[in-house]
């Protein structure tokens, strides 16, 4: 790696004239390389970083480019950076293809985001199709060292929404960390699926793994360990850092995994119907449902706008007719699919079999894993855009909580791991006395939804990653002052407020983000006012935990904080002690990670059998004779707030 100050002095001459030589000398054989390349750095000490403009040059085999970033205060920021062209026309719906960067590129300017709806609700659309970029932030330029551990950022945002540069990862910088965030389609430009050759999907996942063998190949030049990258995201950000794993595309890239919110055994992870979810965009864009080639040829052709809205109509529909469990679930739209061992044009597939399958087979990387959930994931949505329709139901339906939690205990079935699932989970939740004060039932609701679309893939990616390699598991309980999840998701429904959110509402969906980032505009902007960042001291207290947390997990694969108040240790998850950290201010370590509850969705009647379990009163429910408990009606003034937090 070659870095230069943008001053035009004999010593930047000096260092062109050296970068020039080190250039030549990758032409040469590798053994002859790694000689050349002792000769020139020598044992003298690395220069100064400098203190203008600073670039690189970045090469492999007869490619070379210099890339101008721009440095902020300690730390430089290359942004922008091509890594595969414009998927456009012909190429939509297609599999990226590879950049080939030359000449002095400018990487000094935030990417546009890929297409999605415009997050300020104007029924618009923001971004651009020309958006596979992504951006590397690092504290300093190579010095002749290894290289600092790299952190791989995939955002979440229900594979809707979202860009690299909302992001800011000065917290994480400090840590001494090279971030790279990277963006990939949306919607279904990225994840639209015919299940078949005219149409296999999934080139959402084909950007990432394109990004991430961009990483692999020129991180170094930018002060990174090409052999320490982490992928880490959040929601369907972490169900995607899984799937890299689990795919033959990509195995071998990774040291490790950091999974906030998010597994490949979530109910959002896979479209289970990619064909009917293709069908009925394909007739809200106009477009023919079969053959599948005059299908993709008229989708090709539209405008992108036409694609976006067909999405959001798509998701609304949903919604519609699914209701509160299909808002909470997640799955709105295009994703992720199985596409079997090739998609019939002999090129290999991204994912080969059911995520479940690869991992109850252990045929995975052993590597390690980072996962872990907030307290009251569904909160946010069930205290803001859900209250007054769920007080209204409960008030005029007899049952309705319970529907609620077994309905939505058949619908998680096929992604979890279980070998039976009791008749009646709702009785775990639920007796006379909660289900006459709807306080309660609001609470209840939060925490039977959050332990089965949240605790639950959780608990079941912990039990068989750590069959094979260590496996890490937490619980983010520190309340901040200001809600992260709408700061970064805005528009998800699983984070939708009220205008006037409630009272002492949960750590709901994204509210662990503002603690490794700060949160800025979808296009990166940094005008003043436009970001978020803590202040709190607690706040800031418990941001240099979590920050601790994943750069030492991110440069040794174990969790330790050096911070003040994290010494707690913390222990690898197994499936004996189900070990896990509650991280707030003063973390806690902890063990039988939701022990009753869980037992319940995954079917361990074992568990239920034993003295621990006795006080949820679910004996009768093993044998299948449980009689659910009657919802007494309430009338509730649909304005009103419940507060979370019930037992």
């Amino acid at each position: 790696m070659c870095s230069r100050s943008s001053s035009s002095s004999s010593a930047a001459l000096a260092a062109a004239a050296a970068c020039a030589l080190l250039a030549a000398a990758v032409l040469a054989t590798p053994e002859q390389a790694l000689t050349r390349r002792k000769r020139i750095v020598g044992g003298d000490p690395a220069p100064q970083p400098p203190e203008d403009d600073p670039a690189v040059v970045i090469y492999r085999g007869d490619e070379q480019a210099t890339l101008r970033g721009v440095r902020e205060g300690p730390y430089y920021a290359f942004r922008g950076i091509r890594f595969a062209e414009p998927p456009v026309g012909r190429f939509r719906l297609q599999r990226p293809r590879r950049a080939f960067l030359s000449g002095t590129y400018n990487a000094t300017k935030p990417p546009p985001p890929c297409p999605q709806p415009d997050p300020r609700g104007t029924g618009g659309i923001v971004g651009s199709e020309d958006c596979l970029f992504l951006n590397v932030f690092t504290p300093k330029l190579p010095d002749g060292s290894s290289g600092l551990p790299v952190l791989f950022w995939i955002h979440g945002g229900g594979y809707r929404r979202g860009s690299a540069s909302q992001y800011g990862v000065t917290p994480l910088l400090n840590k001494n960390l090279v971030v790279v965030t990277i963006q990939y389609r949306l919607g279904s430009l990225g994840f639209l699926s015919g299940a078949s050759k005219e149409l296999p999907g999934n080139v959402g996942l084909f950007d990432m793994s394109l990004a991430l063998d961009w990483v692999r190949d020129y991180i170094k030049f930018f002060g990174g360990n090409p052999n320490l990258i982490k992928a880490c995201g959040q929601g369907t950000g972490a169900s995607s850092a899984i799937l890299l794993s689990l795919s033959k595309i990509t195995q071998g890239f990774l040291g490790g995994i950091i999974a906030l919110s998010g597994t490949a055994l979530s109910t959002f992870a896979v479209d289970n119907d990619p064909l009917g979810t293709s069908r009925d965009l394909a007739t809200k864009n106009g477009c023919p449902v079969s053959p599948m080639l005059a299908m993709v040829r008229c989708l090709q052709e539209l405008p992108v706008e036409s694609l976006i809205k067909a999405d959001s109509n798509l998701q609304d529909s949903r919604l519609l007719a699914k209701g509160l469990i299909g808002g909470l679930k997640g799955l709105l739209g295009p994703a992720p699919v199985v596409d079997g061992a090739h998609d019939n044009r002999f090129i290999p597939s991204f994912l080969q079999d059911e995520p479940l399958n690869i991992l109850k087979s252990g045929k995975f990387p052993k590597i390690p894993l980072l996962t872990g959930i907030t307290k009251e994931e569904t909160s946010t949505a069930i205290l803001g855009d859900y209250q007054n329709d769920i007080l209204g139901k409960l008030s005029t339906i007899p049952n309705y909580a319970n529907q609620i939690v077994d309905s939505l205990g058949a619908s998680i079935a096929s992604v979890t791991n279980a070998t039976k699932q009791l008749t009646s989970i709702s009785s775990i939740y639920f007796n006379s006395g909660i289900l006459t004060n709807p306080e309660k039932i609001i609470s209840k609701l939060i925490e039977a939804t959050g332990d089965a679309l949240f605790s639950l893939p959780a608990f079941e990616t912990s039990q068989l990653w750590s069959d094979k390699f260590p496996t890490y598991l937490y619980s983010f309980e520190h309340k901040g002052k200001q809600k992260g999840g709408p700061e970064f998701l805005t528009g998800l429904p699983l984070v939708q407020q009220t205008l006037t959110p409630a009272p002492n509402e949960g750590i709901g969906h994204g509210d662990d983000l503002p603690f490794l980032f700060d949160a800025l505009p979808l296009d990166g902007n940094k005008a003043p006012g436009s970001s978020f960042k803590l202040t709190d001291p607690d706040d800031i207290t418990v941001q240099d935990l979590m920050t601790s947390y994943i750069a030492e997990f991110a440069k040794t694969g174990v969790p330790v904080s050096n911070a003040t108040d994290g010494k707690s240790t913390w222990l690898p998850f197994s499936r004996s002690n189900n070990n896990y950290l509650q991280i707030m201010k003063k973390p806690m370590s902890a063990k039988d990670f939701r022990y009753c509850q869980l037992a319940v969705w995954a079917g361990i009647t074992e568990r239920l059998q034993s003295t621990t379990c006795q006080a949820f009163n679910v004996a009768k429910d093993l044998a299948g004779s449980i009689t659910d408990v009657k919802i007494v009606p309430v009338a509730v003034p649909l304005n009103t707030h419940i507060l979370p937090f019930g037992g």
